[in-house]
């Protein structure tokens, strides 16, 4: 057990204003999903097509559709 001459093994500081306020993350997260709304629109656009694809490749290859629909989950 350290004596009083010891310094500590560590210490924390804690000031005002180091923690994280959950109110203004969850605003900035926010800003963040609005201010990037139309690219994620874009690309849930794009990865439907990818998906669509795939699904007719697979039934063009002999997969009856149920299990090319399962593939594709």
């Amino acid at each position: 057990m350290p004596t009083n001459k010891e310094p500590p093994a560590f210490s924390v500081q804690i000031t005002p204003g180091d923690a994280e306020d959950p109110v203004q993350k969850l605003k900035d997260s926010v800003n963040y999903i609005r201010d990037t709304m139309e690219q994620n629109i874009e690309l849930n656009k794009l990865l439907a097509k990818l998906l669509k694809e795939k699904y007719d490749a697979l039934v063009k290859e002999g997969f009856p559709p149920e299990q090319a629909l399962f593939l594709c989950k």
